[in-house]
């Protein structure tokens, strides 16, 4: 317990921080599932939160609060997501409607892994990708599945590569490959 608090008060209290992709070629090791139940294989956990954002003391917005959206964490109706859709209908201006359109949540999808590349290459962490590098991930899953090999073994597992180009929201672009 004692160990548990400790790494929790290192983590900046009871967030834990995901890891994203790094700009350039980053390999990591996608580990099995979590969950305890017989026969479960889903290795990943869809994602989302809502960034509650107001005017901060410079002027620039500051975040506010940050809620999990259970629509697009666990498929539930969000009463966040409810509430700022009537919001944005009713918004009196544009900079309300877009501080309201920035706590709208986004999906993302969530893997334990173990990053090869990273500063900490032993310690499991939580990747986040956006939906599309999901569905990549997922799709080297199957074609290795169907040839007889599971990457999230923790036997004889295989390493990803998740290359990041780009800058911007607007430039940015990932490739997944499994390395030669």
């Amino acid at each position: 317990l004692a160990d548990r608090k400790a790494k929790q008060a290192t983590r900046g209290g009871n967030r834990i921080k995901t890891i994203k992709p790094r700009l350039g070629k980053s390999r990591y090791r996608i580990l099995p599932t979590w969950r305890k139940e017989p026969g479960e294989v889903q290795f990943w956990h869809d994602f989302g939160e809502h960034w509650v954002k107001g005017p901060g003391e410079d002027g620039k917005s500051t975040v506010k609060a940050v809620y999990v959206c259970v629509d697009k964490t666990y498929g539930r109706p969000c009463d966040i997501c409810e509430m700022l859709t009537n919001a944005i209908v009713s918004a009196p201006n544009d900079a309300t409607l877009g501080i309201l359109k920035e706590a709208e949540s986004r999906q993302r999808v969530l893997f334990n892994v173990i990053d090869r590349d990273g500063p900490d290459t032993v310690n499991p962490q939580i990747l986040e990708v956006s939906p599309s590098v999901s569905n990549d991930i997922l799709e080297l899953y199957e074609t290795y599945l169907d040839a007889g090999a599971d990457i999230t073994s923790l036997e004889v597992g295989y390493d990803i590569i998740i290359e990041r180009t780009g800058l911007t929201m607007n430039d940015t672009k990932y490739k997944v490959e499994m390395p030669p």
